[in-house]
């Protein structure tokens, strides 16, 4: 996946950082010459410009197709609503924007953006895990090992379990997770016995959190 963040104040940052750790393309945009310099090293790309240019910001997606994009600006939430207005013109389906108070926050969810920030309450790395792991949840057992729960894309429903790609990604399936309406009990299956899989059903693996980043787009 490739994401665009537009602000890299001390949240963009943290945002870009962690995306990028989770093995995603990341392109930082800021029109701050000094902060775009720190930002090279870090990122896949970091680029330079004034993003109230309507013009400006459209060539940026053109030429780098970004999939999801973050408005990161604290300073000013006219730029960030101008941002949010662009990204939906230019066709970027999904959008994260920073918001100051509730009432900008609301403000944004009227302007149709998907995810609202609020930085007092949401870290940047917390973010860049919501926006790769979506509704999943993870626990991180080691710096490098994380137990998650992942949510069952439809894609993969009515697959075998052995269908999906575990050991390419180099993580593992401990059990599905399986939920019964009536009578209202859960099941966990382990993987000897390939269940078919069904709508709701939950993946219970373990693996670092790149690796299951990755895996998750995959199957997506």
């Amino acid at each position: 996946m490739r994401y665009l963040v537009l602000g890299a104040g001390l949240y963009g940052r943290s945002l870009a950082r962690r995306l990028m750790e989770l093995g995603s393309e990341v392109i930082v945009v800021d029109r701050d010459e000094e902060t775009i310099d720190d930002m090279k090293e870090l990122v896949t790309n970091a680029v330079i410009a004034d993003i109230t240019d309507r013009q400006v910001l459209e060539e940026i997606v053109d030429r780098f197709k970004p999939d999801s994009a973050a408005v990161c600006f604290g300073e000013s939430f006219d730029v960030t609503m101008l941002a949010c207005i662009y990204l939906r013109e230019l066709g970027i389906k999904e959008i994260v924007a920073r918001a100051s108070s509730v009432m900008q926050g609301e403000i944004l969810r009227r302007l149709g953006i998907d995810w609202i920030v609020l930085p007092e309450q949401d870290s940047g790395e917390r973010i860049a895990e919501y926006i790769i792991l979506g509704e999943s949840e993870q626990i991180k057992l080691d710096s490098e090992t994380s137990l998650a729960r992942l949510r069952l894309p439809k894609s993969v429903v009515g697959k075998n379990l052995s269908d999906l790609p575990f050991n390419k990604f180099g993580i593992e399936c401990l059990f599905v997770h399986r939920v019964y309406v009536t009578p209202h009990v859960s099941k966990l299956i382990p993987p000897s016995e390939d269940p078919q899989l069904e709508e709701g059903d939950n993946l219970i693996v373990v693996g670092s959190p790149r690796r299951i980043a990755k895996f998750i787009d995959r199957i997506k």
